[in-house]
């Protein structure tokens, strides 16, 4: 599974932990892209049912561990879920 790590300034600062924990994960390569100017916190990108679905603030531990539950599972938790940005679905920025 790819996931798309916003590259921009406000995203790459926070977001140290979200890398470790992606790195430490079979399976999974993650891909840097440019600003997505959806910045609240680290932002992550994931095809989900062959859709880009891009997620804002992935920065707790409750959105982290939904965050390995939908790469794992399959499923999208409620933590996730709430920080899905709706307006990016589909679109990527390079």
């Amino acid at each position: 599974m790819r996931v798309f790590v916003c590259s921009g300034k406000h995203c790459s600062k926070c977001s140290a932990k979200t890398r470790k924990m992606l790195d430490a994960m079979k399976g999974v390569s993650m891909v840097e892209v440019g600003c997505q100017k959806i910045c609240d916190g680290p932002v992550l990108g994931l095809a989900i049912d062959d859709r880009l679905q891009w997620f804002a603030r992935v920065d707790s531990e409750k959105s982290r561990r939904a965050l390995v539950t939908l790469i794992t599972d399959g499923e999208l938790k409620k933590p996730l879920k709430k920080r899905r940005v709706p307006k990016r679905s589909g679109k990527r920025r390079d």
